[in-house]
């Protein structure tokens, strides 16, 4: 009766091929995550000034520019069988392929754009949370694998940098 009143939102990556996100991309153009984060985080930062006159003690703090916001995530692919809910389903329904997973999140966010010369353009979206975005760098940890070798669970370890088209800047 309880999951008629909360829907379990996944988040999720959306991919684009222009600055408007109206285009999305031919092939499937999302990726979802196989576990929602246990967290996420934010960065701001603001640049000032840094020159100083010779012979100064110091200066003021002359504002320079502010660099977009950047969110660091770690994702978790698991090819074991588990579940959302992070328990065993012993074969009910089948397992993912990390390695194909891997491969599918680097294509939607990480795929030069032949046309574009460039990566794609995202939002990632969960919960509250939706970021106009791309990738600025993934690191991928393989942590398990079966007895041929192949990847049964991967960790990917990403930072996206907010990109706001020019009519929605300030």
């Amino acid at each position: 009766m309880l999951s008629s009143f909360f829907k379990y939102e996944k988040l999720l990556i959306r991919s684009y091929t222009d600055i408007t996100r109206k285009n999305k991309v031919n092939e499937p153009s999302s990726f979802e995550a196989m576990f929602n984060p246990e967290s996420y985080a934010m960065s701001y930062q603001n640049v000032y000034d840094p020159k100083q006159g010779i012979n100064t003690s110091g200066t003021a703090a002359r504002y320079s520019m502010t660099r977009p916001e950047t969110l660091n995530i770690k994702l978790l692919l698991d090819g074991n069988g588990l579940t959302n809910s992070g328990i065993m389903d012993f074969g009910l329904t089948q397992k993912k392929n990390v390695y194909d997973e891997v491969q599918h999140f680097l294509q939607l966010t990480n795929h030069m754009d032949g046309k574009e010369h460039e990566p794609r353009y995202l939002i990632l979206k969960w919960g509250k949370l939706i970021f106009d975005c791309r990738l600025a760098s993934v690191n991928i940890s393989y942590t398990q694998f079966d007895e041929s070798g192949a990847p049964l669970r991967a960790e990917l370890d990403a930072e996206f940098i907010g990109d706001v088209e020019l009519s929605k800047r300030l």
